[in-house]
């Protein structure tokens, strides 16, 4: 055993500092928490933290666990920010979001080909009633 140490030490050492590396690296992973439901927000008008922390809550009482993403923009017009953009694509090609509140559905579809179900009014819907949500319009993907 004496000779062990002599000999090997430089492959103990690798060893022991990959598998540091791999447990360093699945253990956040492991640990990631994933949200039952995921609603996106695609508007023009900002909104509170207090209201998006609001909406959450009453998601979460429906589906579990909820997280809301506010996507800042008006759909079709110039200069948007770019990294909100790029967000949002990736959101849709993701398929992060299952459903979205809408300022303007028409040109949401129009703009990212999304396949989405009819749209309802926000107002119709309990969990939105008398918030700053329920001028928008909901859908939901049917790609999911």
């Amino acid at each position: 055993m004496k000779n062990f140490w002599y000999y090997h030490k430089f492959h103990v050492l690798i060893a022991v500092v990959a598998l540091a590396i791999v447990i360093a690296s699945v253990v956040p992973a492991a640990k990631k928490d994933e949200a039952d439901f995921c609603l996106g927000i695609v508007s023009s008008q900002y909104y509170d933290d207090e209201d998006i922390a609001a909406l959450k809550e009453a998601l979460s009482l429906i589906y579990g666990s909820a997280d809301v993403r506010v996507y800042h923009l008006e759909l079709g017009a110039e200069g948007q920010d770019s990294a909100v953009v790029s967000a949002l694509d990736l959101d849709i090609i993701a398929k992060t979001s299952r459903a979205f509140l809408l300022e303007d559905w028409e040109t949401f579809r129009e703009v990212t080909g999304f396949e989405m179900s009819d749209p309802v009014p926000a107002e119709e819907m309990d969990c939105f009633k008398n918030t700053p949500f329920e001028t928008l319009s909901y859908v939901s993907r049917l790609d999911c």
